[in-house]
């Protein structure tokens, strides 16, 4: 024999199960894909922020400073700068030699700086807002010149080849 059933053995429910409350499977796919757009948008800004990096090594070579010149020194050893290119705002002029510009940001990327490549200039004149600025890397040496609020900087070191190649 079996013991006697009581009130408190008896499901209330009348036969029915509550159920569990589950989260619906739209709202983890949901989630699920937030998840996966942030991780995909985060890969995506740190691969950007290496390559603008890269990019800012490639055109910031370093290198001793160029020998400056005074306009009277200038004028004395009779040199000239006949090949001219403007590159925002910025005139660079040069006796030979290629030339490569690029404009990077600056100022948390309001703006930018003009910075140009040289690979044989023999002397460079740069004019900008805030004066006109001589320079002499010499035969056969590279040069580099970045523009930062009107002041040029000039170092002997370029990754610019005469073929055009960023080395």
């Amino acid at each position: 024999m079996s013991p006697a059933k009581t009130s408190a053995d008896t499901p209330l429910d009348f036969g029915l199960r509550a159920r569990t409350r589950r989260l619906p499977y739209s709202a983890v796919g949901l989630v699920l894909g937030i998840v996966a757009a942030v991780a995909i948008l985060t890969a995506g800004k740190i691969d950007e922020q290496r390559a603008d990096e890269a990019e800012l090594s490639v055109w910031n070579p370093v290198g001793s400073p160029c020998p400056s010149l005074s306009v009277e020194r200038y004028t004395e050893m009779g040199l000239q700068a006949p090949q001219a290119n403007i590159w925002a705002g910025t005139r660079f002029a040069r006796w030979s030699g290629g030339v490569s510009c690029a404009l990077l940001d600056s100022h948390g990327g309001l703006g930018g700086r003009p910075v140009c490549q040289f690979t044989s200039p023999w002397n460079l004149v740069v004019t900008t807002r805030r004066g006109v600025y001589y320079f002499l890397p010499g035969v056969g040496h590279p040069a580099t010149i970045s523009v930062t609020d009107g002041l040029p900087k000039c170092v002997m070191a370029s990754n610019f080849t005469a073929r055009g190649d960023k080395t």
